[in-house]
């Protein structure tokens, strides 16, 4: 469950999801990026291309490779 306060800010401005293929012009239209995958060389080629467009990166669970870490906060586990 998230945060009341991070709910209320993306319903103004839900977040959007792309599928396929990853093509660098994606990133122009955003941000912040969030890489999620298992593959470290992957997420670490999306934050050198939001770098190079000096777009906030998260790749979760790889702090030193994130210029952005969401406070745990935000969200609340339902375990």
């Amino acid at each position: 469950m998230l945060d009341v306060a991070l709910s209320q800010w993306l319903a103004q401005i839900p977040p959007r999801r792309r599928e396929g293929d990853f093509a660098p012009a994606w990133l122009d239209e955003v941000w912040l990026v969030v890489a999620a995958t298992d593959d470290r060389a992957f997420n670490a080629r999306r934050a050198a291309e939001a770098g190079r467009r000096r777009r906030l990166a998260n790749l979760v669970d790889d702090a030193e490779l994130s210029t952005f870490q969401a406070p745990r906060s935000w969200i609340a586990c339902a375990c």
